[in-house]
């Protein structure tokens, strides 16, 4: 009897799981054309009154590359282990990571305030507030776009670029998406109610760069603090975009396993959260 009841617990869970997620992906699609006009008018809002316009998104990105690879590479010489005599390798593999990093960054820091930034609109219409988050999530789509191309560019132009190599990282990129779109998700319906998250995330992002292999090789650490360094949820997603570029070869899809889990445990969590939530995300904005 209370296994029956267990199960019909976990079932009857499940079903409103679903139920729930049917309601989302409906309010999506019907609300798909505020989602597109909404990400092409932050743009152009964005980018109004500059003579660059777009080039910006890439800026930022550049300039961090050239600093570190001026520090590291020359001052430090780091050295991959079979890319001793490569000068391209170190850039490659810096520009990998920080390529992946810019976009779970983009999504944990843009989703954390989305509500917030978003707070006129919420109280005065009745637009799902689901589709503020797919902004958020569809214009860092676009500035990773920008930011690959030029890489895939510069990768080409010295005789880098991976063959199929590539098709991995698109089951990659989805576990970055889930990873960073659950944890955004999640805190910033948390951040409505306190505000305390905003600001602790921007610190806490700065760390956790430092604390994944990007501007390091792994192997630099104490073998002490290498089994903690690869709990870094980023670590195993970092590694594999470094994995195709630096040495054009299969990620390690048992270390992106368990992130894929987490990330969907996680996503289950925010959903939950925010369904509970956004009735009184209103009142709080």
């Amino acid at each position: 009897m209370f296994a029956w009841r267990s199960d019909h617990v976990l079932l009857d869970g499940l079903l409103r799981m679903l139920g729930h997620l049917r309601a989302m992906l409906f309010s999506i699609w019907r609300y798909r054309y505020f989602i597109g006009v909404s990400v092409a008018r932050e743009f152009r809002a964005r980018y109004a009154r500059s003579s660059l316009g777009a080039l910006w998104v890439v800026f930022p990105a550049l300039a961090q590359i050239t600093i570190f690879t001026l520090v590291f590479a020359n001052l430090m010489r780091p050295s991959l282990q079979g890319m001793e005599g490569d000068r391209y390798a170190y850039s490659i593999y810096l520009c990998a990571g920080i390529i992946s990093w810019t976009l779970f960054s983009e999504l944990i820091t843009r989703m954390c305030n989305v509500f917030i930034e978003h707070a006129q609109v919420i109280r005065k219409t009745s637009v799902p507030r689901v589709t503020f988050p797919l902004i958020c999530i569809s214009t860092a789509l676009v500035n990773f776009a920008v930011l690959a191309g030029l890489f895939l560019a510069f990768l080409a132009l010295v005789g880098r670029l991976p063959g199929l190599e590539l098709v991995y990282l698109l089951p990659v990129l989805l576990v970055l998406l889930l990873l960073g779109t659950s944890f955004g998700l999640l805190l910033g319906t948390v951040n409505v109610f306190l505000r305390d998250v905003g600001h602790l995330v921007g610190v806490v992002i700065q760390f956790a760069f430092w604390l994944t292999p990007i501007v390091y090789v792994l192997s630099v650490l104490p073998e002490s603090l290498q089994p903690l360094a690869r709990l870094n949820p980023m670590w195993p997603i970092v590694s594999a975009f470094q994995d195709v570029f630096v040495w054009q070869r299969a990620p390690d899809w048992v270390a992106l396993s368990w992130v894929l889990l987490m990330s969907l445990l996680v996503l289950a969590l925010a959903a939950m959260s925010f369904h509970r939530s956004a009735g009184d995300m209103a009142d709080e904005l």
